[in-house]
């Protein structure tokens, strides 16, 4: 006879949606530099002194971090230039390049970029003559690109920004002194440009020029690593995981090594070592993303012990360890992580809405090692109220839609094992509602819909409402078949909508389709049990499931004899 045990179908606890899919940007890029005086720019009237230490001291204002006094020497010099119309050009066009980067600096990029097109238009007459002023355009056009860029113009920011490093490519073979300001256009070019596939290879193309640079001069270095983390992230953002591995644990160490000489870059390599954990995560090593992740701890505690406003990034931290312990099937260990995180934000009461999302997310994994000890009703309070309280910050924060949807099926968990099945639908439906919304306009979240909807099969399945449940599994295998192979995290769920389907055929009575969906969901999941031992409960289930229907169809077929 053919078990009809509800437990086969497969399901696990839904995991943080904060948490899961691409590598979300972290990192800032560098903006471009300030222009520098040529001494080789040669013709027109001589730069009294006055003047030149008003230049010069615009641009060390700059750099001390001061842009409106910056700004109040430069127009000084803008000054000496329009009751001086024979000035060199090429001191004119630098001043204009220094103006706009001031301008743009302070907000006020309408006038950044006026100065910066009557530069262009300068050193454009000059370029053909001279090699500093080719370059100089090149900063011009990079200038132009950030404020391009803050004006929302991102296709002429582009353009700028191509034209830029075209130029440069140029002049590097003559004069290597300009491979760094190469590498800031190549930078820009891939945050300009409309995609990570766009991105990729210009932000490939400034890591490769800023490692020499690097090596000679450690100044470059934060440069090199937030460009390495960047082309890590675009990886990431493709699904190449494997791709990410080498340019992000690269980043990593060289933020280890400047935050060891300098305390500030801390809060910077807190950042790369929560992208690390979550790149290690998406590529199934749990407990490597588990070391990153508490090294990150780490470091955010340092930085709270000094300043009270970091509480939140540490119980951001620390929800994001409990997540990996939870992926370990390490309960015990989870449970203090969460638990450490809510009280964190509950004394004081969250004071932000970000801070109150991270409490609802705190819960959320509170519930889910409650879950996992088999603490039922205390799972399903806490997630009741992180429900309530992610509703609130997706009301608050749209970006936060994601993390009510975790909660919702968290949630939706929690009722299927009290027994409450029915409560559990709506959340379960609600759950899909959201993710498909979050997905039409972030394919990203593909995955997230499609685990969803793999959960919501399996509610409907639980009911015995089989011909709902049929159409939910069958979405979720389909979207999951491509994305598995470009994210190996996600083959343990493909094998799982493929063994609740399995199963569900089996009890509709159709043993003959259910066991193409068993063998394959067989064949996924048992190489995986080598690498991650928490999955050896789906391999015996499945393994179950396919006994039972070739015994069912062993029985048919005697039948029929």
């Amino acid at each position: 006879m053919m078990r009809r045990e509800k437990q086969l179908f497969l399901g696990p606890l839904a995991l943080a949606a904060a948490l899961q899919g691409c590598l979300s940007p972290v990192l800032p890029i560098p903006p471009a530099r300030a222009v520098l005086v040529s001494p080789a720019a040669q013709g027109g009237e001589a730069i009294p002194p006055e003047v030149m230490e008003w230049f010069v001291g615009a641009q060390r204002a700059y750099g001390e971090g001061q842009p409106a006094e910056a700004l109040r020497l430069q127009r000084k010099v803008m000054e000496w230039l329009e009751a001086t119309p024979s000035a060199r050009p090429h001191f004119r066009a630098q001043s204009l390049i220094n103006l706009g980067l001031w301008n743009g600096a302070l907000g006020r990029h309408p006038e950044a970029l006026t100065a910066l097109s009557q530069a262009e238009a300068i050193l454009r007459s000059l370029a053909s003559g001279s090699t500093e002023a080719r370059q100089d355009l090149a900063k011009a056009l990079n200038n132009q690109g950030e404020s391009l860029n803050a004006l929302a113009r991102r296709g002429e920011a582009l353009v700028a920004a191509r034209a830029a490093a075209d130029l440069l490519r140029k002049e590097l073979r003559a004069n290597p002194a300009a491979q760094r300001d190469l590498a800031v256009a190549l930078i820009n070019q891939g945050r300009f440009s409309d995609s990570a596939r766009q991105a990729l290879p210009p932000t490939r193309e400034a890591a490769a020029l800023l490692r020499p640079l690097a090596q000679s001069d450690p100044s470059e270095r934060a440069n090199l690593a937030r460009t390495l983390m960047r082309l890590g992230e675009l990886h990431g953002e493709l699904g190449e995981l494997p791709q990410a591995e080498a340019p992000i644990q690269e980043g990593v160490a060289l933020w280890r090594q400047l935050a060891a000489s300098n305390p500030s870059g801390r809060a910077t390599l807190a950042q790369s070592l929560r992208l690390q954990g979550q790149l290690l995560g998406g590529l199934n090593r749990h407990p490597e993303a588990v070391a990153s992740n508490v090294l990150e701890v780490e470091v955010r505690r340092q930085l709270l012990a000094e300043d009270p406003g970091q509480r939140a990034a540490l119980a951001e931290a620390l929800v994001l360890l409990a997540h990996r312990h939870t992926q370990l099937a390490q309960p015990q260990a989870a449970l203090p992580a969460s638990r450490e995180a809510v009280r964190l934000l509950r004394d004081p009461r969250p004071a932000s809405p970000a801070e109150q999302r991270v409490l609802g997310l705190a819960l959320s994994g509170l519930g889910l090692s409650h879950s996992a000890l088999g603490e039922a009703r205390e799972a399903l309070a806490v997630n009741q109220e992180a429900v309530a309280i992610l509703g609130g910050s997706a009301r608050a924060i749209p970006a936060s839609r994601a993390d009510h949807a975790t909660a919702l099926s968290n949630l939706a968990l929690a009722y299927s094992a009290l027994g409450a099945r029915q409560e559990a639908m709506a959340p379960a439906e609600e759950t899909v509602v959201i993710w498909r919304a979050l997905a039409r306009t972030n394919p990203a979240q593909q995955a997230d819909l499609a685990i969803a909807l793999k959960n919501l099969g399996k509610a409907y399945g639980e009911l015995g409402q089989h011909q709902r449940a049929v159409p939910q599994l069958l979405e979720a295998i389909a979207l999951l078949r491509p994305l598995s192979q470009a994210r190996p995290s996600l083959r343990a769920e493909l094998s799982r909508a493929l063994n609740n389907l399995g199963f569900l055929r089996l009890l509709m009575g159709q043993p003959a389709q259910a066991r193409p969906l068993l063998e394959e969901a067989l064949r996924i999941v048992q190489p995986l049990t080598t690498e991650n031992p928490t999955l050896r409960g789906d391999l015996v289930r499945t393994q179950v499931n396919l006994s039972n229907t070739l015994a069912e169809l062993q029985r048919l077929q005697r039948l029929k004899n």
